[in-house]
């Protein structure tokens, strides 16, 4: 286990206040508020708008949103330290696969765990060439580089304020991120020995052909390491229809519980890097708050959130 007191102390004087912010807010402790000189939130920035659902085959209309999404995350006193937008994992009785055990306290614990236990136990060799699509933030490629070895990485993402970010913040001699259509990848056959997708696939308007990519852009034997939620009824015809395009599943995990225990503790602190003046119903529902309907929907078992492992059996 890391010496979690030498980590705290090797800290810059600003990420240990950052640290202690963020104790504070998990404790339900912190007072502190940004605002501007009459009291409100200083946030001079696109307000997020909900994507209806007619618009979900509009691109133009999802980047317009995540933009916005970023636009206020980098606008937050966490911005520089906002890498995630999945929902997170917290531990429970159930299996685990990761083979890594963070410390008690570790910045971004929760999402990072969901990363970590989407890769479990898929081997990385100093060669391996790894994409990972609908990157957001560089949340995943950052977890990839922290624990793990590997030749290149790739992030891309269809926002361009999300793209800025990681280049501004990941960037690196063995780390790229360009934008892009999940659907119609920019990368020639049979590139990655790996290719991840947290929580990104839900917005694709055409997953079967995103689905269809990856196939393609692995190297035989490759991996795609897929986590996302689905409405449960789907989940069988969602395996039939990989594997029908020759992704081999090898293993399924229903992390939903995992899931609702990371809401709880932290999607309500998580509200916190966003404007009031958002919609607080909509973005209750897009950070999974308790009682929202995307919590309920997994609390009734409607909707679970799961984990697939699947390999590239054969040539493209």
């Amino acid at each position: 286990m890391v010496d979690i007191n030498s980590r705290i102390g090797n800290l810059s004087p600003e990420k240990r206040k950052l640290l202690e912010m963020i104790l504070q807010q998990q404790r339900g402790e912190s007072n502190q508020k940004i605002e501007a000189g009459d009291g409100s939130p200083q946030m001079d920035i696109t307000l997020i708008e909900p994507v209806k659902k007619e618009d979900l085959d509009n691109k133009q209309e999802i980047k317009k949103f995540y933009n916005s999404v970023n636009e206020q995350l980098n606008s937050s006193p966490f911005g520089d330290h906002s890498f995630f937008l999945n929902y997170g994992y917290a531990p429970n009785d159930s299996p685990r696969f990761s083979q890594i055990e963070l410390p008690e306290i570790f910045m971004n614990k929760n999402p990072t765990q969901l990363v970590l236990e989407v890769i479990a136990d898929c081997r990385l060799e100093d060669n391996s060439c790894v994409l990972d699509v609908g990157c957001g933030r560089g949340g995943t490629i950052n977890v990839f580089k922290q624990f793990f070895v590997f030749k290149h990485l790739y992030g891309m993402d269809l926002s361009s304020q999300a793209i800025a970010f990681c280049r501004k913040t990941h960037a690196c001699e063995q780390v790229d991120f360009l934008e892009g259509n999940a659907e119609k990848l920019p990368f020639q056959k049979n590139r990655f020995n790996i290719v991840t997708n947290i929580e990104s696939s839900h917005g694709y308007s055409d997953v079967v052909s995103f689905w269809k990519e990856i196939f393609r852009v692995l190297k035989p034997g490759g991996h795609f390491l897929y986590t996302d939620l689905f409405p449960t009824q789907t989940i069988v015809d969602t395996i039939k229809r990989m594997e029908a395009i020759g992704l081999k599943l090898l293993r399924q995990t229903d992390i939903t519980g995992n899931v609702l225990l990371s809401c709880d503790e932290i999607s309500n602190t998580h509200a916190k890097a966003y404007s009031r003046e958002n919609d607080l119903e909509f973005m209750g529902n897009f950070l999974a708050q308790p009682n929202s309907p995307v919590y309920n929907e997994m609390k009734s078992g409607k909707s679970k959130y799961m984990i697939f492992k699947l390999q590239k059996t054969q040539e493209s």
